[in-house]
């Protein structure tokens, strides 16, 4: 196991505190985002004002936002109008890369110009680190809503974790501090 590859580049407490101006700076303009416990939980239906705002900045700001998402096309679709995102791609089966990839080829983006933004180090993290673009971990918004699978992955992140304290003891401690 690569532990690297569950290392974020980045860690914050929510996507309204990642310093967006920073990664323009460093000309990334392409922002994928998770959906489910990353931009909103998974008992929300409908994007709050706040989260609408934020992506509406971001359009100003010059970035293609775009959702990520292990979820259907109906929930992740839905998400995506009401936010005015460039674009959406559902049912990804994170951390596979394949179908991701091949959407990144598709849309003739530069691995140099994106972020991938989640709350999950099994999927999310892992899958940016493993096609090469800069990766922000977020604290999930409601663990108590997760599906059981999900839960079965944060077991393992636990184990992960620990072992990254061997790697970077300063990283491990913002993903424990996160996790508080």
């Amino acid at each position: 196991m690569q532990i690297k590859l569950y290392i974020p580049n980045k860690i914050y407490k929510s996507i309204y505190d990642i310093d967006y101006y920073s990664l323009k700076n460093m000309n990334k303009d392409i922002l994928l985002f998770d959906v489910d416990n990353t931009l909103m939980s998974y008992l929300e239906n409908n994007p709050s004002d706040k989260l609408i705002d934020l992506f509406n900045k971001l359009n100003d700001l010059g970035f293609k936002t775009l959702l990520i998402s292990n979820n259907n096309k109906t929930r992740v679709g839905n998400i995506k109008k009401v936010l005015n995102c460039f674009d959406a791609f559902y049912k990804l089966n994170k951390p596979c890369v394949y179908k991701l990839n091949k959407l990144i080829k598709q849309k003739e983006f530069d691995l140099n110009n994106i972020v991938l933004i989640g709350d999950q180090m099994l999927t999310d993290i892992y899958c940016g680190n493993k096609i090469g673009v800069f990766s922000i971990l977020v604290k999930s918004i409601d663990r108590s809503s997760e599906h059981w699978y999900t839960t079965i992955n944060r077991k393992r992140e636990k184990r992960i974790i620990n072992k990254i304290k061997d790697i970077d003891n300063n990283i491990y401690q913002q993903i424990v501090d996160l996790y508080k």
